[in-house]
């Protein structure tokens, strides 16, 4: 008895979190402030990348010649952008699409724990995932289409390559690299 008003618990938070993040999306929340102003500077950043070859476009993220470019860090989520996401191209579509894909960064989250915390309660592990939903810096980020929020993504995705590394024997080298690679990006 205990155990399942616990999992309505978890499972009424998980819900609120869900709908509380697509409201925040539909009212053009800016709950950590500044997202419309950074997202002018994403947007400009991201036009650069776009309309100019890859090379040109890395290099005027520090000399400037094309356009001025205001980004502090190696434009790995531009060029992401520039050649996997297909909606990058206008500006209402690029917040949509970076709203949709970080809308996946907690399931995703969800999965990776769920696939090392086996013997845990599911709905404790999808509740402790979907808190990531009620961050104001997360929220300002998905919904102003911050670059910040990639990060969170290699972050689990190297934290699911690590726990498989420490699972298993054989092919450990994969596990090392992938994990490598992922915490770098």
């Amino acid at each position: 008895m205990f155990q399942s008003k616990n999992n309505l618990l978890y499972i009424f938070l998980i819900i609120f979190s869900v709908f509380s993040f697509v409201y925040g999306f539909t009212v053009r929340e800016d709950s950590a402030g500044g997202g419309k102003y950074d997202f002018n500077n994403t947007w400009n950043n991201q036009k650069i990348f776009n309309e100019n070859s890859l090379i040109n476009s890395i290099k005027n993220t520090k000399t400037s010649e094309i356009d001025t470019s205001i980004n502090s860090h190696f434009p790995t989520s531009y060029i992401l952008n520039k050649f996997f996401n297909p909606f990058s191209k206008h500006k209402e579509s690029f917040l949509k699409s970076i709203f949709v894909l970080d809308f996946f960064l907690p399931i995703i989250f969800f999965l990776v724990l769920k696939s090392v915390y086996k013997k845990k309660n599911v709905y404790l592990i999808a509740c402790f995932s979907s808190i990531i939903y009620l961050s104001p810096y997360f929220r300002t980020s998905s919904y102003w289409a911050g670059m910040e929020n990639y990060g969170l993504f290699m972050l689990i995705i190297s934290y699911y390559f690590f726990s498989q590394y420490l699972k298993i024997t054989i092919n450990k080298k994969f596990y090392i690299f992938c994990f490598s690679l992922f915490s770098c990006l």
